[in-house]
């Protein structure tokens, strides 16, 4: 696991505790899954403040970004020629590359998994934004009624 990937676990880790005894709502989803993946056991999910979910956005595509620069690394990797024409050389292309693509699979589904936890993320904020605004909406309809 990459140092960013470990702080972006961070990250997601204090906010899943969010501010202890205080009055604020909290963002709630679940955990993102991949289709062909295993699913999580029990079912589990997070909550954030509306004043973490930026953050920790942010976090998630600086992730993203890193594991898009790893996945390129490992595409070379996956492209391994032998160095000779001899058998040892020969031999040793044939055996790593098959290792390189399953490392390059590896990182396609931790790109998966991170970009579908973006995309939760987006649309759990944008709920509560939805939210926010008619909540807004219906002070103002209510301040504007005769009594």
């Amino acid at each position: 696991m990459s140092d960013v990937m470990s702080g972006a676990a961070a990250t997601v880790g204090k906010a899943v505790g969010g501010p202890i005894g205080a009055a604020t709502k909290m963002i709630s989803m679940a955990a993102p899954t991949i289709a062909g993946a295993a699913k999580p056991s029990g079912g589990g999910g997070f909550a954030f403040s509306p004043e973490e979910i930026d953050a920790i956005i942010k976090e998630w595509r600086n992730l993203s970004s890193d594991l898009k620069f790893d996945h390129t690394q490992a595409s070379i990797m996956a492209q391994v020629q032998s160095p000779g024409a001899e058998f040892a050389s020969a031999d040793f292309a044939e055996r790593a590359n098959p290792s390189a693509e399953a490392f390059l699979q590896a990182y396609e589904k931790m790109m998966a998994y991170v970009n579908a936890y973006i995309n939760a993320l987006e649309n759990a904020k944008q709920q509560i934004s939805t939210q926010d605004e008619q909540a807004q909406e219906d002070i103002g309809k209510a301040g504007a009624m005769e009594v």
